[in-house]
């Protein structure tokens, strides 16, 4: 199904957000499309990506194909409407929920009966249990500051920190966080964010990596760089 993409420039207290030009638009929309096709594919056949022990390790394989399935029925069934929201700051910034303010844009009476006030105070069903995509409204808003537009380029990190994949890695992290719950993970002080961060919490837990929403970025930004894609 497709999906209707728009951009909006969001304002704060602190000043508007950068211009979506024609060229960030149409890149952006391509990112989404490729999500779009790349958790079918995986949904069907989990195999396909020899790329998830490297994010997730041994990672439960139940738990792990009914989140992608949920991602999948979601984002090729469900969801209608993609907003992506600029916000003044130089972090990647994408904030997917705001507590009092519903980050979405189609049905919000029916989420208002489902959850009240607080979408995290839903205790139905885990969102990565078997039909957990039909918790969610069919339109999300993903909001991104300035690292969106210019990520920091590094070298290395097989190709993962760069403009292209610094911005697939935004927009799927934050899906993740609205359509499987995950979260920012952190071990003590130190929030689970960046390739070698990632790559070790894999190793060590993988139980902790499938919740962290970093590393579901890098795995679908690995894939888009390095894996058979079908861009």
């Amino acid at each position: 199904m497709p999906i209707k993409v728009t951009f909006e420039k969001g304002k704060t207290t602190q000043g508007p957000g950068f211009d979506w030009n024609t060229a960030l638009q149409v890149e952006s929309a391509k990112h989404i499309k490729f999500i779009q096709r790349f958790v079918k594919e995986l949904a069907a056949n989990p195999n396909r990506c020899n790329l998830k022990t490297k994010w997730f390790n041994n990672a439960d394989t139940v738990r792990l194909q009914n989140m992608w399935t949920n991602l999948d029925k979601y984002l090729n069934t469900r969801c209608t409407r993609i907003t992506l929201v600029s916000l003044p700051g130089t972090a990647y910034g994408a904030i997917w929920y705001e507590p009092t303010v519903f980050g979405f844009e189609d049905d919000e009476t029916d989420s208002k009966k489902m959850w009240g006030k607080d979408i995290k105070t839903n205790t139905k069903s885990s969102f990565q249990e078997p039909n957990g995509f039909l918790q969610l409204p069919t339109g999300i808003r993903i909001q991104v500051q300035g690292a969106y537009l210019n990520p920091p380029d590094k070298p290395g990190n097989d190709g993962l920190d760069q403009m292209d994949t610094g911005r697939i890695n935004t927009i799927f992290h934050e899906m993740t966080h609205r359509i499987l719950q995950t979260i920012d993970f952190k071990v003590g002080n130190i929030t689970c964010y960046g390739y070698d961060i990632c790559k070790q919490l894999a190793k060590f837990s993988a139980q902790n990596a499938l919740q962290n929403a970093d590393n579901w970025g890098y795995f679908l930004a690995d894939y888009y760089k390095n894996g058979d894609s079908f861009r």
